[in-house]
């Protein structure tokens, strides 16, 4: 490895550490800050301040994708706010600086690894360390590809089909999300007494409440995911033996988060909705058909973003559940295997019928009225032939023939002048 190869791949390793390292630090004093705010609370009981900042590097760990011991219970849930703040900023400074080779992408994600796990040694016990570094190594792996995609986009077929299938997708994956905001945003109004008498349960003070209401907006992309998953009819659950879809309610006593007040009650169906989002996503590909020039190339395209819908499901449903505690809530946000056929049920299907259908109904129409063109332009090749047909032929033939006549009687001949007495090769001569 050469010296400039030494100093890119330092470089490269030194990205990733240096945003994961001003997260923890940030995290970190949020809970001491969260921890000095609410000493008073009787519900800390003996915690000091160092429990604090232990508190801090296990929420680092759970947004890394590892775990966190809160009491006797296991917490699994991803903040994915914070999990997505880190992949931006990772993202954004491979953007600024590049990675060009292997080495130096190896040299990122075992940078993140390591960091990580010495991080973690500072956690709570029982905080999933191992996991948090796995995570931490793939979230890094994941923002060098993005920005590599974004440099220098590779060339082939597969590739051009996932360039081909993001462009389709992105406007609809964002609608949903804005619809989900939408609706999460009146779920919020209407239930906004039991917020109310949920967050007095405990919270004393202004300053209480804003630190549980920023903890909740660590949470707010996964809502966003279950929102959506409830509007595809996949639905979701807050602990087992709960399910909230569209098509239906069952709840069970839940957890006393203030959020889980805007949950819809048992009664609630909304059916309507994944159809309306169906349809929507219909005329949405139907007009999109218009991009594609032959049935072939609809056909490619709408397999190719039925996968990618399947795929992006179930990778929402893995990242956006989790446990919050042991028993019955060990099982909370949406299924994997629903959510990805929710995915492709509700949009999957609408984009395969509204890119080759309409392609599809093209290329009969061309196959009908293609050998009716030939026959108008040329001579009949079927081999039939009708009497009229044969008269017209013979009357047609006739005309010609005494236009023929007209034109040679009508010809006059000038007499050769004298100066072309004698040719050769193309030239007169006196």
């Amino acid at each position: 490895m050469s010296t400039e190869e030494r100093r890119a791949c330092i470089a490269a390793a030194w990205v990733p550490v240096r945003v994961l390292a001003v997260v923890w630090t940030t995290v970190t004093v949020f809970a001491i800050f969260a921890y000095a705010a609410t000493v008073s609370s009787p519900t800390l009981g003996h915690v000091d301040w160092h429990d604090a900042a232990k508190a801090g590097t296990s929420i680092f760990l759970l947004a890394m994708g590892g775990s966190a011991e809160v009491g006797n219970a296991g917490v699994t849930l991803m903040p994915l706010s914070v999990t997505l703040l880190i992949w931006w900023f990772v993202y954004r400074s491979f953007l600024a600086t590049g990675v060009d080779s292997w080495a130096q992408a190896a040299s990122a994600a075992a940078s993140s690894f390591a960091f990580t796990l010495l991080v973690g040694l500072a956690a709570l016990p029982g905080a999933g360390r191992f996991g948090g570094a796995v995570g931490a190594a793939a979230l890094t792996c994941a923002a060098m590809a993005r920005a590599r995609w974004r440099t220098s986009r590779p060339d082939g077929r597969v590739w051009g089909l996932l360039e081909g299938c993001r462009c389709e997708l992105r406007p609809v994956l964002r609608a949903l999300a804005v619809v989900s905001v939408c609706l999460l945003a009146v779920a919020l109004v209407l239930g906004r007494s039991s917020i109310a008498a949920i967050n007095g349960y405990y919270v004393q003070g202004a300053v209480g409440a804003a630190m549980l209401a920023v903890v909740q907006l660590a949470y707010l992309p996964n809502i966003v995911v279950w929102v959506a998953s409830f509007a595809l009819g996949a639905g979701f659950s807050v602990g087992r033996g709960t399910d909230f879809s569209a098509f239906g309610v069952t709840s069970l006593q839940l957890p006393a988060i203030p959020v889980f007040g805007a949950l819809p009650n048992p009664g609630v169906r909304m059916a309507w909705l994944p159809v309306l989002l169906a349809f929507l996503a219909l005329a949405w590909f139907v007009w999109r058909s218009r991009a594609y020039s032959s049935l072939k190339e609809a056909s490619a395209a709408a397999g190719a973003c039925l996968a990618c819908l399947c795929a992006f499901g179930a990778a929402a449903a893995f990242l956006s559940g989790g446990a919050l505690g042991p028993g019955r809530m060990s099982d909370v946000g949406p299924r994997l295997v629903p959510l990805a056929l929710g995915f492709a049920v509700a949009i999957g299907l609408p984009c395969v019928l509204g890119l080759v259908a309409p392609r599809a109904a093209a290329a009969l129409r061309s196959r009908r009225t293609g050998p009716a063109e030939e026959t108008e332009e040329g001579p009949s090749t079927t081999g039939f032939s009708s009497p009229q047909a044969d008269r017209l032929s013979r009357d047609a033939a006739d005309s010609l023939a005494s236009d023929g006549r007209r034109d040679l009687e009508n010809r006059t001949f000038a007499r050769p002048s004298k100066w072309q007495g004698n040719r050769r090769d193309d030239t007169f001569i006196e």
